[in-house]
């Protein structure tokens, strides 16, 4: 019995990682890639690489959801990208910040997603 729960379990949760994982990486990032060809952004590759390694965090830690981030994860990732970068390619957290407050932007506008938590650094 304790087997069939747990195996269950790992079900529902391939199943939420892969939905979001469709989700995210086949249909919005594309389209998020798209938007910034459009728009009169600087740095629309730094900006598309900051958003798509957050969504890779956020795949890996399993947050599905983004009206539902913790807003410790909101207010450190930027801190933590720019920690994290060598010199050469260091990107300042208040870029971080932008480019992730762009990324919300877009989600609220193209797909209702508005963010719960508060977005600052």
């Amino acid at each position: 019995m304790e087997g069939q729960k747990t195996v269950k379990y790992f079900k529902y949760g391939e199943h939420e990682t892969n939905s979001y994982l469709n989700w995210a990486f086949i249909e919005v990032l594309p389209r998020y890639k798209q938007y910034l060809d459009n728009s009169k952004m600087h740095n629309k590759d730094e900006a598309f690489a900051v958003v798509k390694e957050f969504c890779d965090v956020c795949a890996g830690m399993g947050f599905f959801d983004f009206r539902r981030l913790p807003t410790d994860l909101l207010t450190e990732y930027p801190v933590m990208v720019e920690e994290s970068k060598d010199p050469q390619n260091k990107i300042s957290k208040e870029f971080v910040a932008k480019y992730l407050k762009d990324f919300f932007a877009f989600l609220e506008t193209y797909y209702g997603i508005e963010q719960a938590t508060p977005f600052r650094i």
